[in-house]
């Protein structure tokens, strides 16, 4: 009965495995990405609301500016759901694997 329990768990441990290398592992830029947008949109933000304008018209970079502020507030917008999602899924399967390498441990198997 033993075996069958130990090759039961090595199975769900291997699926967990598999599921994070393919799911998770494309979305390891995430982080990254709205860190950069986020200190885009307040550099943006601060730049607008604390420098004076010296006259009524925008210059090109100014436009460039608001541009860019303004996508990375969409940016940050669209995705900060998706960041939470994913590591709301991340800290579901690294307990899950945790509790599969505990029982695993129960029956004797040392993980390579």
């Amino acid at each position: 009965m033993d075996q069958k329990v130990e090759d039961w768990l090595r199975i769900r441990l291997a699926a967990i495995d598999t599921f994070e290398r393919r799911m998770l592992g494309p979305f390891f830029w995430l982080p990254t990405a709205i860190a950069c947008a986020v200190s885009i949109y307040i550099m943006g933000f601060l730049r607008f609301n604390l420098m004076s304008f010296g006259s009524a018209e925008f210059r090109t970079i100014e436009t460039v500016q608001v541009f860019l502020t303004l996508s990375a507030a969409l940016l940050v917008a669209l995705m900060a759901p998706a960041l939470a999602v994913t590591m709301f899924i991340e800290r579901r399967l690294r307990h899950s694997r945790n509790v599969l390498l505990a029982d695993l441990n129960k029956v004797g198997f040392a993980e390579a």
